[in-house]
């Protein structure tokens, strides 16, 4: 995913401050393993996602969230 379809993603779900944060911290989410559209959906439709959290825990909770989710062990129910 490039950089502006992945801030598109952000703010649709209202997580433009935390996308600031994630930039601020120069951390570069194009390379972050198993982000792609649908994994990055599913975690902001499953997670609240505090203004507050800073780039480095969002990126820590993602990984992990991305590795259950790529692997169909997280327990999805719609």
């Amino acid at each position: 995913m490039y950089k502006n379809q992945i801030k598109d993603i952000f703010q649709e779900y209202g997580n433009e401050r935390v996308f600031e944060k994630v930039e601020y911290m120069k951390i570069d989410l194009e390379k972050v393993d198993g982000l792609n559209q649908d994994s990055l959906e599913a975690f902001f439709y499953l997670f609240e996602v505090d203004e507050n959290m800073t780039g480095e825990q969002f990126v820590f909770l993602f990984c992990m969230f991305s590795t259950f989710y790529e692997k169909e062990k997280f327990p999805i129910i719609f």
